[in-house]
């Protein structure tokens, strides 16, 4: 239950997290889901002949079509995405949860993007109250049940092994995009 007062705030920050969801995809395909075994075209045509989203299916056969993604689109999803962090970091700089005192939806919408950018080895430390909310988050048995104990076995380990490789070999890294490579 919510209290009226903060219902607003709560569908506000919902609509945030729903409307984040497009630059997640963007960014997991890109900076983890890479190494994936790549679609042929029978796959990819088959996909697209079992899915009835049509943006869906656009972006696997961007995706599946290119070694990376546009970087303009790279660098506009980061750049969206560090705005909304740091309009999450300034919410939390006096509050231990989103919408205040408690624990709200508000705050479990955005507890799977903020693991998932931590994944791909995303500069938390950039936003001071984010990072501390989001240890408090990582501490609360409903993290652990609902997000990480969903995860397969060393799932983590192999995103994040991924990253570190492919920054050494190509220098391909999330920090070299958008507001992140500007150090804005």
């Amino acid at each position: 239950p919510v209290n009226p007062v903060f219902e607003p705030l709560l569908l506000e920050w919902l609509d945030k997290a729903n409307k984040a969801q497009a630059d997640l995809k963007l960014l997991s395909h890109e900076f983890l889901f890479r190494p994936r075994k790549p679609m042929n075209d029978y796959q990819i045509e088959n996909f697209a002949a079992s899915h009835n989203n049509p943006d869906l299916v656009a972006f696997i056969r961007e995706w599946q079509g290119n070694d990376m993604f546009p970087k303009e689109k790279i660098d506009d999803a980061v750049t969206r995405t560090d705005a909304d962090f740091n309009l999450l970091n300034n919410t939390l700089a006096d509050r231990e949860w989103i919408l205040g005192d408690n624990f709200t939806l508000a705050d479990i919408s955005w507890m799977p993007n903020i693991h998932r950018m931590t994944l791909m080895d995303w500069p938390l430390e950039r936003y001071q109250h984010l990072e501390k909310w989001f240890n408090r988050v990582k501490m609360r048995q409903s993290y652990h049940n609902g997000l990480i104990a969903w995860e397969p076995k060393g799932l983590q380990n192999r995103f994040l092994n991924y990253v570190k490789q492919r920054k050494i070999d190509s220098g391909i890294h999330v920090t070299c995009f958008g507001a992140l490579a500007l150090g804005i």
